[in-house]
């Protein structure tokens, strides 16, 4: 009719596609496919209205579903996939059957005990950094469910301190044939250039010596 305003023809999606249209989503059709986006809304100070966002492309709409972007599909099929350190875990482990034997007849936190001992020795690790290193690393994967947060580690080294017979007779138990005199060197000063472990440093009382 003369003078009549056409009106635009609405566009009607099928009922797959309307199934994954929800708030703060979009469909675009490209061809004859269809793809759904995230979106939201922003002022522009310029044109002094409100405009529209893409933040999200969340896939291809398909009778079947959904099919989601590549990128992905693959980060979804690797979630389950970590990095650990391995070679060090491997070795200690391989190598300490006998001392893991000891402990496990002797002391019921073994577990912990071997773990603590293993993530000091590999990285001098403080107590506050035992727990990163050890899950980090395959032993957690051979250990399991150590509990060695610093919360843990505290009290579990004051019970270990006290039970004085358990201690002796994991330590018995290593020495075979001949007597062995175990001696902490921590703080002990040398000045000695033959001793290839000394390092430079000081003690608790803040003496320095070359």
């Amino acid at each position: 009719m003369r003078g009549s305003i056409q009106s635009r023809p609405k566009r009607i999606l099928t009922p797959y596609v309307l199934k994954h249209k929800k708030k703060g989503t979009l469909i675009m059709k490209r061809d004859d496919r269809y793809y759904l986006y995230r979106v939201s809304s922003h002022w522009n100070k310029e044109k002094k209205r409100s405009q529209l966002r893409t933040d999200e492309y969340l896939g291809r709409t398909t009778p079947d579903g959904l099919v989601e972007p590549k990128a992905k599909s693959i980060l979804k099929r690797y979630s389950q996939v970590t990095v650990k350190e391995y070679g060090s875990s491997f070795l200690i482990n391989h190598v300490s059957h006998d001392i893991l034997s000891e402990l496990k007849k002797r002391l019921p936190e073994w577990k912990e005990i071997f773990a603590f001992a293993c993530m000091r020795l590999l990285h001098q690790s403080p107590m506050k950094n035992v727990e990163f290193h050890y899950i980090t690393s395959y032993m957690s994967e051979m250990l399991g469910d150590a509990h060695v947060s610093p919360d843990s580690l505290g009290p579990m080294l004051r019970r270990i301190g006290m039970d004085r017979s358990s201690i002796s007779g994991f330590m018995k138990a290593l020495m075979k044939d001949d007597r062995y005199l175990a001696v902490d060197l921590t703080h002990v000063l040398s000045m000695s250039e033959g001793i290839i472990s000394a390092t430079l440093g000081h003690n608790s009382i803040d003496e320095f010596l070359p």
